[in-house]
Formats: structure tokens, sequence, C-alpha cells
């Protein structure tokens, strides 16, 4: 079985009912976690050698301001509440986005040969975002619509590039 990595895991929601899968490791940096990770560290520096890790699932705060209306509660829980709790982070602006994402990107790639990203067009649409992956070539794109008529949310299956880091 793979050896997967969820590098931003907070308190696991895309994990369904199956909250501790036996081939995952799960990371964060937030304390007070409802499920606290395996591993307490960020996705700016992964504590991993190459290759170790095959898959990694990278899905990161998708708000550009860290003062927004959904940044105000960070005791939320997700279950029943309006807003996106606290815990999920923000971005104090869109060149600190940048910034983080094109350095992890570059970590993933030095220890994983595939990345899972997710992405929620909430602040800034997927295409821009997906050109900070210098590293990797999109395998597959797969739309969710979570509000409207159109995509909100996208799941991009990553390769690493050859020759990559």
């Amino acid at each position: 079985m793979d050896l997967v990595l969820d590098a931003t895991a907070g308190n696991r929601h895309m994990w369904g009912g199956d909250k501790e899968p036996d081939n995952v490791i799960f990371m964060d940096k937030e304390k007070g976690l409802f499920y606290p990770p395996t591993l307490f560290a960020t996705w700016e520096y992964l504590p991993f050698r190459k290759d170790v890790i095959k898959k990694g699932i990278f899905d990161p705060p998708h708000i550009f301001s860290e003062t927004s209306m959904f940044n105000k509660n960070p005791g939320a829980r997700p279950n029943g509440c309006k807003k996106i709790p606290g815990w999920y982070g923000a971005f104090p602006s869109k060149r600190a986005a940048i910034h983080a994402i094109l350095k992890a990107q570059k970590e993933f790639a030095r220890i994983c040969p595939e990345l899972f990203f997710k992405w929620n067009i909430a602040s800034l649409d997927i295409d821009p975002v997906l050109t900070l992956f210098v590293d990797w070539d999109v395998v597959v794109m797969v739309p969710f619509r979570s509000r409207g008529e159109k995509p909100s949310t996208w799941w991009v299956k990553m390769a690493r590039k050859h020759g990559g880091t």
C-alpha cells in the first residue's frame, strides 16, 4: 500500500468515515484540532526524504485576508456552521499565497512523484494558481460544484516532471 501524505490535514473532512487510514500521514501546523495530526509541520518544509511518500495531498487556504469574515471564529466546528472555520486558515495577501504555494510545490516535487491538489476559486481562479506548479504536469482536473451553476472547487492530479527536484 502506497504511503500518502495529507499535508494540510486540518480535521480530516475529506476522509469521510475513515479518519485514520493506515497508509496516511496526517500533517498540519494547527494545534487543538479535533483530530490531531500525526505530525506537526508546515508544507513549506516537508520533513521527508525523496520518494518515501508516493502521493501527496495539498489543500492550502483559498482566502487572501486574515481579517476575512471567514476567519473570525477559530473555535468553530464544521458541522452546521455557516462560516468557514478559522482553522482553515488564510493567507495575508495574494503575494504571500503565491510565495507559499511556489515553495510548497517544490517541496512536494522533492518528496513524492504524485500530487493531488485541491483549490476553491473563492478568491482566485484555478488557472493562475496552476501556473505556480512549475515542477508538475497536470494529469487530470476534476471540477466540483459546491455553489451555484459553475464549478467552485477543483481537484487536480499531477505528476512530477521528469528531472524534477
